[in-house]
């Protein structure tokens, strides 16, 4: 007696029975064996303790990817220079480099008035070295006041205490 199998070639398209969800084609569609391996590598993957390991080295080559893909881009478009734009958009003037617009937004953050409403408070950079100043007189006024404070409680405790005690001695002294 000769027994005979015959196995028809298989592909992860095959089709195994059951059906699953296509989002792109919005319809049910018979589910294959591809369908099955990735299940089971999603599965696999999510419970194992690798999963966040994995997670993080493949965000992390991402970033050094869109830093690799960046880094010629910016490098060229600093050494091409920049061109200032109006409020539409509008390239206005010649070329210039980064630096200089650096510069240039710098300088205009410090002319720019510290309040839209009232003119008399100066400038931005007026204002804020103002602030810190006051911050560092009142931090050094409150210091010197504190230790002040401290010897005139310690005088008058001593005064005090000499007070009571010829008080004492008077009345015992009676």
């Amino acid at each position: 007696m000769e027994i005979t199998v015959n196995v028809e070639p298989i592909d992860l398209t095959a089709e195994i029975g059951g059906t699953r969800w296509d989002s792109h084609a919005e319809e049910e569609v018979p589910r294959t064996l591809g369908d099955e391996v990735v299940r089971k590598i999603v599965v696999d993957l999510r419970d194992s303790t690798e999963h966040s390991t994995l997670r993080k080295q493949v965000a992390e080559l991402r970033v050094e990817e869109i830093h690799a893909q960046l880094a010629p881009i910016v490098t060229e478009a600093i050494q091409q220079g920049v061109r200032k734009t109006n409020g539409w958009g509008e390239p206005v003037g010649e070329p210039t480099t980064l630096r200089a617009l650096i510069i240039d937004e710098v300088e205009k953050l410090l002319r720019k008035p510290a309040d839209n409403y009232n003119r008399d408070k100066g400038t931005w950079i007026e204002a804020l070295v103002k602030d810190n100043v006051n911050k560092v007189i009142r931090a050094e006024l409150s210091e010197a006041l504190a230790a002040e404070k401290a010897k005139v409680v310690e005088a008058v405790r001593a005064k005090a205490s000499e007070l009571i005690a010829a008080a004492v001695k008077e009345g015992i002294g009676r």
